[in-house]
Formats: structure tokens, C-alpha cells, sequence
């Protein structure tokens, strides 16, 4: 690989201690904002030459998540080659009743003008075209890479898009759920004598007598309820007769395996108990419906499942607070 504009680059692989976030809020870093200024150059220069590169972030580099994600990178081909395109551009072409706003996401502008360019500029805007560090070699759309061998390989998907007069029906129907969905986390919980099912991303979802698989694409968490949890630590999964339990502590486990995990990055694999210290993987992702705010004289949640200590607001309250302002609005 060369260092050549518009090449393949080579890639300089280091590792390096960052500063704790409080000295930087304290602007007690020497030399901070001069490095900042630099890195933004060179980020810069290293965009415009299309030499953009690949940042695996990880608590130690040590860990095997991390290495399992580092060697992603220089993953071949049945022919030897790397599995990526370098110094991708992504080009997007429409009819005349179609403009292009904007695109979210890791790339910088060509700064290709054409006529399919919208007037409104969100996120990287005012461009039909975008270039990539690296991309996927099965990637859509118009896109020109450089293969690993050194060949220039272009991709071309085509799209139709109906158009449809304002409430009629077909606008409805076409309206692809899993494709908004794809984005969302997904939890399924694993109980005795019930079959695996879909579960609320909310607290009252996390009962003692419940074993739940959380996939967020990042993480991969198995948890055990309370009841669970002390029923695994007495060891009752490797006694006669309690069979069921077995079943229910393996199920996750062999689910997890079955995700698909061919992405990059490769997810973290956490499996914790109730009051783990690494409750917060979950916690975070679900709807507050009952918090340390709504504990009972008795000390218990006025619902169902365990008390979320947090101050921000359950979605059931955020709703009501929207309507009030949208009948209050709507009354003045």
C-alpha cells in the first residue's frame, strides 16, 4: 500500500493512555487544545487523501473483544486479499422528482454538485457524493473502492420508489417495520414452563423468575433475575429433577450463539446476575416505568420489577406531559 492521495494507506496500528475526562473539563491538560488543533488538521488532510482509518475503542487492549475486532480488520478473501475497499466514494443518482438533503454517518463530503441535490443541508449536505475510509465490499448504491489487489471495483444497486397521493392506503402497506426496526434493541425473556418470547424494553420486564437475552448490537447481555440467580448459585441446575431450570439457563445461552455476528464490531459478551455490577448494560436501555422515586413505605416499588435508581422520566410520563402540551396548544 502506498501513501499516495486517492490510495490505499498504510495502516500504523498504536496504543495510547488517554487523559481522564475530568482533567480535560478542568482544562488541566498541557498542550490540549494545540493537539486538538492538530489532530483536526490531520484528520482533514488524511480525509481529503482518502486516507481515513478504522477506531476500535475498548476499556484494555488486552481484552479479547478488542483483539477479536482488531483482526476483523485484515480478515481475506479465498484469495488472500483483505475482505474491505479502500478510498471508497458513495454516489447517489435520482430521477427529477427526487433530491438528496443529506447523509448521517462516518464520511466527508466530495463536494460533487448535481441536480439531485437538495436545497436543505442536514448533516453532511449540499453533495451527491460522499468518501469513505473503507468500506464493505458488498456495499450498494454507486460505489467505487480500491480492492486490496489494486483494482478499481464499482458497485450499482438501483431502487424504485412509488409515489402515491397524500393518505392514500399503498402508503401504508409499504411501510417496511423491520427496516425501521433495525435499529432497535431487542429483548427476549425466558421463564418456566412458557415458550421464549419478545419482551418489553421496560423495568417490569426484569422479574426474579425471569432470564432475559438483551441484544443491542454493541453487547450481547444474558441476566438473571433474583429467584434465578440464588437458584444458580445453590446449584440446583446440576441436580435430578430440576431439569426445567437447566433448560432455562442453557436457552439464552444457545440463542446468543445463533445471532448473527458476522458485523464489525464483533459485540461484547456479558452474562450477570441480579445486582451485578454490570446491571447498568441493561438498565440503561430500559423505559424507566418504575424508579427509587416511586418506592413504597415498605421500600418496594409501587409496580411490578425492581426500582431503576434514575431521574429522568418513564415514557408513560413523558406521553402524558406531550399530550397536555398538545391540548393546551391546541386550546389557546
Amino acid at each position: 500500500m502506498t501513501t499516495y492521495p486517492n490510495a490505499g494507506a498504510r495502516i500504523l496500528p498504536f496504543a495510547v493512555v488517554l487523559r481522564l475526562t475530568r482533567y480535560i473539563e478542568r482544562d488541566n491538560v498541557k498542550h490540549y487544545k494545540c493537539a486538538v488543533k492538530f489532530c483536526e488538521g490531520l484528520a482533514k488532510l488524511a480525509s481529503n487523501n482518502g486516507h481515513d482509518g478504522v477506531i476500535v475503542f475498548s476499556d484494555l487492549s488486552a481484552t479479547s473483544i478488542f483483539q477479536q475486532n482488531f483482526l476483523c480488520i485484515f480478515k481475506k478473501d479465498d484469495q488472500d486479499f483483505l475482505g474491505i475497499g479502500f478510498n471508497a466514494t458513495f454516489d447517489v443518482q435520482t430521477t427529477k422528482e427526487l433530491t438528496v438533503p443529506e447523509l448521517v454517518g462516518h464520511a466527508v463530503s466530495a463536494e460533487r454538485r448535481s441536480a439531485c441535490v437538495g436545497e436543505t443541508e442536514i448533516g453532511i449536505g449540499k453533495t451527491s457524493a460522499e468518501r469513505h475510509h473503507s468500506t464493505d465490499i458488498n456495499s450498494c448504491f454507486v460505489t467505487h473502492h480500491h480492492h486490496f489487489s489494486g483494482q478499481q471495483c464499482p458497485h450499482i444497486t438501483t431502487i424504485a420508489h412509488n409515489f402515491a397521493e397524500a393518505g392514500f392506503p399503498s402508503i401504508a402497506a409499504s411501510f417496511d417495520q423491520e427496516a425501521a426496526a433495525i435499529w432497535m434493541p431487542t429483548l427476549v425473556s425466558y421463564t418456566f414452563d412458557v415458550p421464549p418470547q419478545p419482551a418489553l424494553l421496560d423495568s417490569v420486564s426484569t422479574n426474579s423468575d425471569v432470564t432475559l437475552l438483551l441484544d443491542t448490537f454493541f453487547n450481547i447481555l444474558i441476566f438473571h433475575g433474583e429467584m434465578v440467580a440464588q437458584w444458580k448459585k445453590a446449584g440446583y441446575q446440576d441436580q435430578e429433577g430440576y431439569e426445567n431450570f437447566r433448560e432455562l439457563l442453557e436457552a439464552p445461552v444457545t440463542d446468543a450463539q445463533d445471532l448473527p455476528l458476522g458485523g464489525f464490531p464483533i459485540p461484547q459478551y456479558i452474562v450477570y446476575d441480579e445486582g451485578g455490577s454490570q446491571v447498568h448494560f441493561l438498565l440503561s436501555k430500559l423505559n424507566p416505568s418504575t424508579t427509587h422515586m416511586m418506592m413504597s413505605m415498605y421500600g418496594t416499588a409501587a409496580g411490578t420489577g425492581p426500582a431503576i435508581f434514575t431521574y429522568n422520566v418513564s415514557f408513560q410520563v413523558f406521553m402524558e406531559h406531550l399530550k397536555c402540551l398538545a391540548v393546551g396548544t391546541q386550546t389557546n
